[in-house]
């Protein structure tokens, strides 16, 4: 990647891991305010992928735009994955969140050899 170049920053509400098709090491950090976050958002080209009603709707009031469908991993991603920090008072319930309901990590996958193969089922 060249310096200054923008690269591509996934943003999920949660880590599927069937969307690496490769096997990947996880470099995790936390991100601990919000103001980070959403300058490196501003200096990238964001896809957002949350779902989330509440959580899409926070991020929205800041201009991400949100969008509810499958993700797989492209090899050339940073990924922001947003954590809601307790579980919702009931399933599907939507609330309003803010930022300190949630848990914000900066994610970059990285290529990793195979330590051994698994045996034949």
């Amino acid at each position: 990647m060249e310096a200054g170049e923008r690269i591509r920053v996934v943003v999920l509400n949660s880590l599927p891991l069937n969307a690496f098709d490769k096997p990947i090491r996880l470099d995790v950090t936390p991100i601990e305010k919000p103001e980070v976050l959403l300058n490196l958002l501003k200096a990238q080209d964001v896809k957002c992928y949350i779902g989330h009603q509440a959580t899409a709707g926070l991020l929205e009031q800041y201009g991400i735009k949100c969008e509810r469908s499958q993700w797989r991993y492209d090899g050339e991603e940073m990924l922001i994955v947003l954590v809601l920090r307790n579980r919702l008072p009931q399933p599907g319930e939507v609330q309003n969140i803010t930022w300190s309901d949630l848990a914000v990590y900066a994610v970059l996958p990285q290529p990793l050899e195979p330590i051994h193969q698994l045996p034949n089922a």
